[in-house]
């Protein structure tokens, strides 16, 4: 007699056998496979996924319907990463697939994933450190819950424009193959974020999973300028001390004793402004898009020299969003307003005292 164990796991075998059976490189027209023949090709291009900004395209083929119906048991099911770096290649890698997020699990349809490419042979140099990456999806089947990934993608882009200290981020748009036959292939946007390890080794670095640390003992002028920029985007929802949304990394420097803190995960700002994010219940605000300076206090010179880094690259963080083509007018004007609201109050002194100098914390 079959268990139910026993018919999961033959199940999963089945599945990885079928998708194993089409690893390789193959001729993208007539299928041939080429990954003997190409093997040496393939190991000196190049396809690093995050220097170009055009969106990558991708296909992900997986048991679509197991991973929704069983996105909170936090178990990894095998999946067919596809990508054609151009119009003759085809490379199709197996990795492995889960469900991610605790709120985006409860409230998506279609929650966000992480791809692990644990024991996947890329040959590709720039790709073979790859281990996982967080792939941010589109939370519910619409075209709005789509301009939220690209306005907060861009919001990543914006942090990157200020700071190297800063997740790197890469536009994707990705084909669902469901290998269960239950959903029809789906195009979506998504962007995938660089990996915490990748981030710290590009600095240098480790990751510092120490908690309960106040903000005040990171690194000092960074955390302003990240304070300003959670101001800036109306981000509340994070916390140093918590490691909530929000990572940190030392540099193994002597003279970099304290370590920076990098903030992730922006939907629940003012600049997205989506229909389920809501602030802290203990808060003084009544809705995202209302702003709030959760930073401690700066002297008004520290406060001033980081308001100019802003300042300075006040046309490229517009530009951003006035030259994304993917979003819509409405979301686009939405997100530049927002934004001019924010250049708006750090142009006026009596404005930058009373939202940022007279709510910081002492």
């Amino acid at each position: 007699m079959v268990t139910r164990v026993s018919f999961l796991l033959l199940t999963f075998a089945l599945n990885w056998i079928s998708l194993k059976a089409q690893d390789g490189i193959f001729h993208a027209i007539t299928g041939e496979d080429l990954t003997d023949q190409l093997d040496s090709l393939i190991r000196t291009r190049d396809f690093d996924f995050f220097e170009d900004e055009a969106p990558l395209e991708l296909t992900l083929s997986t048991d679509y319907k197991k991973l929704i119906k069983e996105k909170d048991k936090d178990q990894y099911q095998p999946a067919l990463l596809k990508y054609q770096p151009d119009d003759t290649l085809l490379i199709q890698k197996e990795i492995r697939v889960k469900a991610r997020g605790a709120f985006r699990k409860k409230y998506c349809q279609f929650p966000p994933i992480k791809l692990n490419f644990k024991h996947t042979e890329f040959r590709v140099e720039s790709l073979q450190t790859l281990k996982s990456l967080k792939l941010v999806t589109n939370c519910r089947y619409t075209k709005t819950y789509e301009q939220y990934i690209l306005k907060e993608y861009l919001a990543y882009r914006v942090l990157n424009v200020l700071t190297d200290k800063s997740f790197k981020v890469r536009l994707i748009r990705i084909t669902y193959e469901d290998t269960s036959g239950k959903f029809k292939p789906n195009t979506r946007f998504a962007f995938i974020i660089e990996e915490a390890k990748s981030l710290a080794a590009r600095h240098h670095a480790v990751l510092y999973d120490k908690q309960m640390l106040s903000p005040k003992r990171t690194q000092w002028e960074h955390m302003l300028l990240i304070d300003v920029f959670q101001f800036m985007i109306g981000n509340t929802d994070w916390s140093v001390p918590g490691l909530h949304n929000m990572k940190l990394i030392k540099i193994q420097e002597l003279n970099e004793p304290s370590p920076y803190a990098i903030p992730y995960d922006f939907d629940y700002t003012g600049l997205v402004n989506a229909i389920y994010a809501v602030p802290p219940e203990m808060l003084p605000i009544e809705s995202v898009t209302q702003r709030l300076y959760r930073g401690f206090c700066p002297t008004p010179q520290e406060l001033n020299q980081t308001l100019e880094i802003f300042k300075d690259n006040q046309q490229e963080i517009l530009e951003l969003y006035a030259n994304s083509s993917y979003l819509d007018s409405r979301h686009r004007k939405e997100a530049i307003n927002y934004l001019n609201e924010f250049f708006n109050i750090i142009d006026q002194p009596n404005r930058v005292k009373k939202n940022i100098l007279q709510n910081c914390r002492k």
